[in-house]
């Protein structure tokens, strides 16, 4: 297979009476320059700008016990960091793994189903003329990429797997057997993992929170999948008041 990946950043950093911040947004994925034509580099820079402008108006949230409510972005950067690491089959096999042994158990709401699936065609379901990252034909093995349940129904289902952590485990390779370069060996890595949507939209889980916090977009986050800690900080957050979405909030 043959692979191109394009990826453009707009970073801006505003200062006002001693605080900083700062705001990135990004355009990209698999294939050439029509990916840029999606987010028009100009609007790309004044969509940061703007972000980093109302950061410097954002207050200091009353500490408290607060709804949480996270947007897709973050959600999916939560999924991968504390869900897609510890399921990562070399992982369990180095005991690195709080999700070691669990196959078969509940380790989630019965609400939350979660897929690997790496398999070429995921931009089309999002209505874009480009792939997304971490889609590919084949992993660095020869394996065919394909769609592994990890957790279905709260149930976790399956880890995901190279050649090697298959055969120690005795159960078949399902296509994340991944490497940096033709001369490191190929560990197991996530390809496109996500967690299935719900009932309910964003707009009707607010309208449902009496006393919370909206959370959007996503910084970093780590984890440490041996214990399942993990932290995250998001771009945005906003108090939820009685269903409505009020002021703007410096939070993590």
């Amino acid at each position: 297979q043959d692979l191109s990946f394009l990826r453009l950043f707009s970073l801006v950093y505003t200062q006002d009476n001693g605080i900083i911040q700062r705001a990135i947004n990004s355009v990209g994925g698999i294939g050439g320059f029509e990916i840029i034509k999606t987010e028009k580099a100009e609007n790309l820079s004044k969509k940061s700008a703007k972000e980093a402008v109302d950061l410097l108006k954002a207050k200091s949230p009353i500490g408290g016990k607060f709804t949480i409510i996270t947007d897709p972005k973050l959600t999916g950067t939560m999924i991968h960091e504390a869900f897609g690491h510890a399921v990562e089959a070399d992982m369990v096999l180095n005991n690195e793994s709080i999700l070691k042994g669990k196959i078969g158990k509940v380790v989630a709401s019965e609400k939350v189903n979660i897929i690997d699936n790496p398999t070429m065609g995921q931009g089309k379901i999002y209505n874009l003329p480009y792939e997304l990252f971490g889609c590919y034909f084949v992993d660095d093995e020869g394996i065919p990429s394909q769609k592994t349940i990890i957790i279905e129904n709260g149930i976790l289902k399956s880890y995901l797997h190279n050649l090697e952590t298959s055969s120690r485990m005795d159960t078949l390779p399902n296509g994340h057997g991944r490497s940096s370069s033709f001369s490191s060996r190929p560990q197991v890595r996530m390809g496109f993992t996500f967690i299935e949507p719900g009932d309910w939209s964003i707009e009707e889980i607010i309208q449902d929170t009496k006393n919370g916090i909206l959370c959007e977009d996503f910084q970093y986050g780590y984890t440490n999948p041996s214990t399942g800690n993990f932290q995250f900080k998001c771009k945005f957050s906003y108090k939820i008041e009685n269903g409505e979405k009020k002021d703007h909030v410096v939070l993590f």
